[in-house]
């Protein structure tokens, strides 16, 4: 009876440093599910602005495209100033392309830490596992 109970109390000085290996996997574990949802949500804000810019630089060439016509038809002595619009328009093109461009830089740069983010969850997943295991067996062989 001694002995089961010697063996009692090894066993479960043997898990307090377990179920604390447990704990601090387990904040690991919450702090890169938060890193991966706060990357997500930044991935869907630049999509986002990625379509809103595509958006306007289709709607500025429509009206560059609106306006040479109107220049074109109307051939009249006002298409030097209208002429200046239109390359202030092509401007605001040019200057809505490269937002764009930036947006989707910046949404590759945050692909990239979407996914170490989610390796990282993957990797304090394992270690986890193994001392949930280790519990397990531990909390058996105290029944036992």
């Amino acid at each position: 009876m001694e002995s089961a109970q010697v063996d009692v109390s090894r066993l479960e000085d043997e898990m307090t440093p377990l179920r604390e290996e447990e704990e601090v996997a387990k904040a690991a574990n919450d702090q890169a599910t938060v890193a991966v949802q706060e990357a997500q949500a930044e991935q869907r804000r630049i999509q986002g602005s990625i379509k809103e810019n595509k958006t306007k630089a289709a709607s500025i060439q429509r009206d560059i495209e609106a306006e040479e016509k109107r220049i074109e038809d109307a051939n009249g002595g006002a298409s030097g100033r209208k002429q200046a619009e239109i390359d202030e328009a092509r401007i605001s093109v040019e200057m809505a392309k490269r937002a764009l461009d930036d947006s989707e830089s910046e949404g590759k740069r945050l692909d990239g830490n979407v996914q170490r983010a989610e390796k990282a969850l993957t990797e304090a997943d394992v270690p986890l596992s193994f001392k949930v295991q280790e519990i397990d067996a531990c909390r058996g062989e105290l029944l036992h």
